[in-house]
């Protein structure tokens, strides 16, 4: 049995347009482009960073999360504070400009973030580990604090949020998925 290959074109304007670098494939700059985006829309458009700020990147060895602690630092952060699951892992994070790198396991995570962060709450925490993490992230956060969930790569879920909670100390819990901010007229159903 023969398969026949199949060409698929598509026509564009030359303004969605994007150059690629020598060497580089169409499947790695549509990673790098649709993760940096993800990067940008969470610290920009729904932490809204400001200059001086403290951010804590989750996964900050990723590929957004990396992304993440570049841009972070690019907008003008005051303080850096990656989390990662390895040793390897939190060097590749200093090497990319984040201040502190510590483990980001749940038991402890509060301390470990605190003592980054010279025992200041943080002013941004952006997520993508969800469960247990998100939960120790929350008791980071200082007033007007924002925490950005953009993934559950924990598989667990996180305990629920009390609305009072977020009134009383003055905090945002914000989710950010970046195939709406990409094409923000399809419908896609609610879950």
């Amino acid at each position: 049995m023969f398969r026949r290959a199949v060409t698929t074109k598509t026509v564009v304007s030359d303004r969605h347009l994007v150059a690629l670098p020598p060497g580089v494939g169409g499947g790695e700059a549509l990673a790098v482009l649709v993760r940096g985006l993800t990067a940008w829309h969470l610290l920009r458009s729904v932490a809204r960073i400001r200059p001086g700020e403290s951010v804590v990147v989750h996964a900050a060895a990723g590929g957004t999360g990396s992304l993440a602690v570049q841009l972070a630092r690019e907008f003008g952060a005051g303080r850096i504070i990656a989390t990662a699951s390895s040793v390897q892992k939190r060097a590749l994070a200093l090497e990319l400009g984040a201040d502190a790198a510590i483990d980001g396991d749940a038991a402890g995570y509060r301390e470990r973030v605190l003592g980054a962060n010279h025992g200041r709450p943080a002013d941004i925490v952006l997520d993508a580990i969800g469960g247990p993490v998100l939960d120790a992230a929350l008791d980071t956060l200082g007033p007007l604090g924002r925490l950005v969930t953009y993934g559950a790569s924990s598989r667990q879920t996180a305990a629920a949020i009390a609305p009072s909670r977020l009134a009383v100390d003055s905090i945002t819990v914000a989710g950010f998925w970046v195939i709406p901010a990409l094409c923000p007229y399809v419908l896609l159903p609610h879950h």
